[in-house]
């Protein structure tokens, strides 16, 4: 049997109590979704800008400006 890749994150008391209200949520495939979004994000970015002289520290910042404003358009969306 192949072993799977795992990774531990820590999110905190606070956080982990919020969680533990919602027992049905598969907090793994959540935390799943959201690195596989973030990497694609960052993959995009990377290639728009790789013919560029934008610093690494800028093109975090312009992917980090991309998911804001797609949470910001999906939230607006569902409303």
């Amino acid at each position: 049997m192949t072993r799977v890749p795992s990774i531990t994150v820590d999110v905190g008391e606070p956080l982990k109590e919020r969680m533990e209200q919602y027992g049905d949520v598969e907090w793994d495939e959540v935390s799943r979704r959201a690195i596989r979004e973030r990497l694609e994000t960052l993959e995009l970015v990377e290639e728009a800008t790789a013919d560029t002289d934008i610093s690494d520290a800028d093109a975090a910042e312009l992917a980090d400006r991309i998911d804001e404003i797609a949470q910001r358009r999906i939230r607006e969306a569902s409303d």
